[in-house]
This record gives C-alpha cells, structure tokens and sequence, in this order.
C-alpha cells in the first residue's frame, strides 16, 4: 500500500497511528546536522519554511546552484496542462516587441483565473470528504483528487513567481517530447532580489559554496546575484595526482542530427 504512495496522490489521511513521511522529516528537523538536495530545500523552505533559518548552510556541487535557483523560478507549462484548464499559450514568442511582457502576464493572470476556476470544486470535494471508514474507492476517489489538487495549486504557484519576476530579459522556447509541446519560460540572469528572496533569507548564518568547478569569483557573483564584496574565496589543491585523472580526447565525428547516424558506431 505504502510503495505506491506518492506526493501526488497522498490522501493526507493517517497512516494507521502516523504518516511515516512526517515522521521521517520531524527526525531530520530535531537533527543538529541535516542533508538535503536542492530541490528539495527550495521547495520546503519556500512552500512549508520548515528548514528555515539555519545557522550555516554548506552547498557540496555548488556550480549548480545558478541552475537549481533558476530551476525553482523558471516556468514549464505543457498544452496538455493548458487545455486541461481551458487556456492557451500567449501570443508573443520573444521579447522583442514592446508589448510581448505586459501580453505575457495578461495570460499568466488568465491562466491562475483559470486554475482557480478548475481548483475550487476539487477542493469543495475534498473539505466535504468523510476520511472516516473509507473503502478501496473511496481511498481511490481520495487520491485522485489530492493529486489533482497539488498539480493545480503548483502551477498556479509557478504562474505567480513568473507574473512577479519576468520581464524583457527572460527566453521563451517550445519544445516537442513524447507528451507534446512544452513552452518554456527561462529567466537568463538571477538577481539579487530573486536570490535573496527564495534563497539567502532562509539562512541566519555563514553560507559555505565547494565545487572543484566553480568560475572565477566575479562570474559567480553576476550568476548568483550576490555582492561580489560579499564573497571570502579560499582556493586548496586537488588532493588527488594528476597522472589518475587523465583526459582522452578522440574526436570521431559529428552527432549533429542530420550526422548521427553516420558516426554513432564510431562513437560507440
């Protein structure tokens, strides 16, 4: 029963005596030391604020950070999740006309209406659900709703960042998968508004970067979108010889799309 539960469809209902998922997390949050993944720690501290206020954050992979902070405010929308609430993609594919930002909050302002719209029966059903005594279908019916529900309500949240911080400096690309096509909405700098918001002000303490890749400090600092003069650097050598990390570089052949099928045997 348990393997297939999901965030999606939890019914939010107790476990028997408790929700293990709970349980686990109250024993990471009376821990003293605690590791998550980035993901992760954006989502809680900026949905629930649970993990907040730490008193020294160290980041391990830390050239990823631009691109898990980028992550968390950028927007991802399918046609799929747009037709399913009766909405259609905005009309302007680039910023380059004057009117392209104010037509693209137009329609993420239509589209949270929309989500509103779609969301308020699903929540109507679940205040008025009886939790108690429920069969296999009832448990069903439960989960359906409650992943209905947290879909909506995290586009509807993705929908509001986007509102609040695009502008003419973000990108717009379409891109075909397997489910159709998604419109991707991408932000091209972090700023220091963005990172202090969703990130900095969660920690009360020193924060600790490492990465064996990380781009001169000035880089780092526009993409970042921290203060520069705010940044101590310590640089150490690698530990480990260099004769047992050795770089092969044999240039076989372009994988381009229209070459791949000419090269992919060499390559393999």
């Amino acid at each position: 029963h348990y393997q297939r539960i999901t965030y999606d469809n939890c019914p939010d209902t107790e476990c028997f005596t408790v929700c293990e998922y709970k349980r686990q997390r109250n024993v990471i949050l009376e821990s003293d030391l605690r590791i998550l993944n980035y993901a992760y720690f954006l989502n809680e501290v900026n949905y629930v604020g649970r993990f907040s206020d730490v008193d020294m954050l160290i980041c391990d992979e830390a050239d990823m950070l631009e691109h898990q902070l980028s992550n968390f405010i950028n927007l991802n929308i399918s046609e799929h999740q747009l037709k399913s609430i009766g909405a259609f993609p905005p009309k302007y594919k680039t910023t380059v006309s004057k009117y392209a930002i104010i037509e693209w909050k137009e329609w993420a302002g239509r589209t949270t209406q929309k989500i509103g719209i779609k969301l308020a029966p699903i929540l109507s059903s679940l205040n008025s659900f009886n939790k108690e005594n429920m069969d296999s279908d009832d448990h069903k019916e439960l989960q359906y709703l409650m992943k209905q529900k947290n879909k909506l309500a995290t586009l509807n949240f993705k929908l509001k960042l986007f509102l609040k911080h695009v502008d003419n400096t973000w990108i717009r690309e379409e891109k075909r998968t397997q489910y159709g096509i998604v419109h991707n909405f991408t932000l091209t700098w972090l700023t220091q508004e963005i990172t202090k918001q969703y990130f900095l002000r969660h920690i009360t303490g020193k924060l600790v970067l490492i990465s064996a890749t990380f781009p001169p400090m000035q880089v780092l600092a526009k993409t970042l979108g921290v203060e520069y003069s705010n940044i101590e650097y310590m640089e150490l050598e690698s530990s480990f010889p260099s004769k047992n990390k050795p770089i092969h570089l044999q240039p076989v052949g372009p994988l381009s799309y229209k070459e791949y099928d000419k090269h992919i045997d060499k390559v393999l």
